[in-house]
């Protein structure tokens, strides 16, 4: 029975491949990633320093480095993060990337999303579906046969955009000479659009003045992106810390919990619920309240170490399979992995939310199992 839901929840952190076979492919010596000419690789995962896809990859790629280059045609979906993404060839679905800079100079067949401090499209690139983009700067040059929407502090549209175009909260707004607008372009800013007399917008003009530049969850939306970033460079950092520091518990630890998941989870989901109740309870209390108060302290550094955690144990989970080693590895790679894997959940709604949600209900729960299992021993002697 263990096994069984242990294989759904893997399967659930393999998504979109739960139906078709998949290809992992580990870094080399210098933590890189090459899937060269004679790979074949059907739905491929795989995350490296730098990545550099050379063959037509079968199926979906999903893919997170430091630099990431993409010279090769993709048969389905792509979901790619790192510091610089650039998309050379075709994609047969959708595409999502994120990075600090995001070049796109092929075709995506249906929707592409890019969210970076720097998006560009180039004259090359085209979108046969819609268009979502975010950054500090935005260039468009290529075609879309959707609608576009596009949030930035500094947007140049240079390109062919079918339907309509919306624009969110820009400082600058420059429609160049090349720009074709099939629909209506709708903008709100502080200021009027730099619109050149050449370009054609076949829809007519909704401009709305704000008073102040777009922000997204109180930020620039440059400022967003850095802070997407940040998060990620912090929780890597962390966890580096954490398992330079203490090789041994955080192995024994990562073991016990990924070899006892289904266990882990239960004693997590109990204890988030339980122990809150308790400590309340003593705080409210005539003779417990300083306790009370001190264990509510506790518990919610169990929670954010337990948060933190988490992201090792999909880490190593991911890279034991790419792998196919027995036990589960600790390195700095699987702190990597496990911190890219955890943002790129955050990003996708109801399905990365569960998976990470799962596997802090396994992280907590194997934190619990260990104190209680520590207590134990001490009452023993």
């Amino acid at each position: 029975m263990k096994k069984i839901l242990f294989a759904v929840f893997l399967s659930l952190l393999l998504i979109p491949s739960i139906a078709f076979a998949a290809d992992f492919k580990t870094p080399d010596e210098t933590g890189s990633v090459t899937v060269g000419k004679d790979d074949k690789v059907r739905n491929l995962y795989t995350a490296g320093s730098n990545v550099d896809i050379r063959n037509a990859v079968l199926g979906d790629l999903v893919t997170a480095g430091g630099n990431i280059d993409i010279n090769a045609n993709i048969e389905k979906g792509l979901l790619a993060a790192g510091g610089n993404v650039t998309l050379n060839n075709d994609v047969g679905q959708s595409a999502r990337v994120a990075g600090g800079n995001v070049i796109v100079n092929g075709k995506v067949t249906e929707d592409l999303v890019a969210v970076g401090g720097t998006v560009k499209l180039s004259k090359d690139a085209g979108v046969f579906g819609d268009l979502v983009a975010a950054g500090s700067q935005v260039n468009i040059d290529g075609k879309v046969s959707g609608n576009a929407r596009v949030i930035g502090e500094k947007i140049v549209i240079n390109g062919e955009i079918a339907k309509d175009l919306q624009i969110d909260g820009v400082a600058n707004l420059t429609i160049g000479d090349g720009a074709v607008i099939g629909g209506k372009l709708i903008y709100s800013s502080t200021k009027e659009a730099t619109i050149s007399p050449n370009a054609k917008i076949i829809g007519g003009i909704d401009f709305k003045k704000t008073e102040k530049q777009y922000k997204i969850y109180g930020m620039t939306t440059g400022m967003a992106v850095f802070s997407i970033l940040l998060k990620l460079i912090s929780l890597f950092l962390t966890l580096l810390l954490i398992t330079y520091f203490s090789v041994k518990p955080t192995k024994s630890f990562v073991q016990k919990a990924l070899s006892s998941p289904v266990s882990a989870l239960v004693w997590g989901f109990i204890s988030l619920i339980i122990i809150p109740v308790i400590f309340i309870a003593l705080i409210f209390s005539a003779i417990g309240t300083n306790i009370g108060i001190i264990c509510m302290l506790i518990y919610i550094a169990l929670l954010i170490l337990a948060s933190i955690l988490s992201s090792l144990l999909i880490g190593s989970l991911l890279t034991k399979q790419m792998n196919k080693t027995k036990e589960y590895p600790i390195d700095w790679k699987v702190c990597a992995i496990g911190a890219i894997l955890t943002m790129i959940l955050g990003l996708i709604p109801i399905v990365g939310w569960i998976i990470i949600f799962a596997f802090f209900l396994i992280s907590f729960g194997q934190i619990i199992k260990s104190l209680s299992e520590k207590v134990k021993r001490e009452k023993a002697k």
